[in-house]
């Protein structure tokens, strides 16, 4: 009867890591269980699993397959983003027009149109810098 490691669990990852995050928990755990720095008696026993995790992990093919044996459940690479990332920013700008429309229009009657041309152009100029910077800016996927 063969037992099934969790080589996420191993490399204390989640199964959804990407390649940088598991070889930085791979390096992390070979500097401290190496046979050479840790002479705990279970440390090369240890060690021996890190790499085997490692090695399936690393490669995107036996990684695949891992997971496809043991189950795995990760989203592929060209699903969608996650819920709610892309519509955060679209319902924030519509909350505050909204916003905007309900305070200023009732306060300041027809004049209160002009006003909002002359603060909505400018909020909406800020928005897109905003939105310009926060695109480039973001972590890759």
């Amino acid at each position: 009867m063969t037992t099934h490691l969790d080589y996420y669990q191993i490399l204390q990852v989640h199964p959804e890591a990407e390649q940088e995050v598991i070889h930085a928990a791979y390096r992390k755990l070979a500097a401290k269980y190496h046979p050479d720095v840790n002479r705990a008696p279970g440390a090369a026993e240890r060690m021996k699993q890190i790499n085997n995790a490692y090695e399936v992990l690393s490669d995107p093919a036996s990684r695949a397959e891992y997971d496809a044996s043991h189950k795995v459940k990760r989203p592929s690479a060209t699903g969608k983003k996650a819920a709610g990332t892309g519509k955060t920013w679209k319902n924030l700008f519509f909350v505050a027009l909204l916003l905007l429309l309900v305070f200023v229009v009732p306060r300041f009657g027809p004049a209160a149109l002009l006003s909002i041309t002359r603060v909505a152009v400018p909020l909406l100029i800020v928005g897109l810098v905003i939105w310009f910077i926060y695109s480039f800016t973001k972590p890759k996927r």
